[in-house]
């Protein structure tokens, strides 16, 4: 599942908004266990940048970027799965 995540990764780092960079610089993946994937922007103001505000509409960069991967999903946890009641 960690080439899911990094691809995940990949185009979000390609839909993030710049302007300075810094939420882009903060764009990472964790995987705390086998079947649980973390893929996080630690700026401040990452969620209002993802979900918006009032004054300004959201930019669903992480959104978007999971829900394109999504289909990748299902074999990977398929193999998890196989690998697990093999070893």
């Amino acid at each position: 599942m960690r080439n899911v995540a990094q691809n995940i990764l990949a185009t979000a780092n390609t839909l993030v908004p710049v302007r300075t960079g810094y939420l882009k610089s903060t764009l990472t993946v964790e995987q705390p266990s086998n079947f649980q994937l973390k893929v996080k922007a630690t700026a401040p103001y990452a969620y209002y940048v993802e979900f918006g505000t009032k004054k300004m509409s959201a930019r669903l960069y992480l959104t978007n970027s999971v829900n394109l991967h999504l289909p990748e999903f299902a074999p990977e946890i398929e193999q998890q799965i196989q690998d697990l009641l093999q070893g």
